[in-house]
């Protein structure tokens, strides 16, 4: 029940921060923010894939980045 409940309040509050974004660069980060600050959880990054021959990932936001985990941007 306590993690159903969190889900439910970490996608309320990912609605709310959805309604007012005005800026992309933004909302992403809010996103993460909503993730680590509702959600309980220790780290939200969000990547966009790209077209490329690597097939690499763009870090566009992070935020709960703890001392020793890896670098994501790589």
């Amino acid at each position: 029940m306590q993690r159903a409940n969190r889900a439910l309040r970490t996608i309320s509050a990912g609605n709310q921060t959805l309604i007012h974004a005005t800026e992309e660069g933004r909302l992403l980060h809010d996103m993460c923010d909503v993730a680590v600050q509702v959600g309980g959880y220790r780290m939200a990054w969000i990547g966009y894939a790209r077209d490329d021959a690597g097939k690499t990932l763009e870090q566009m936001s992070l935020s709960g980045f703890e001392k020793g985990c890896p670098n994501l941007s790589r």
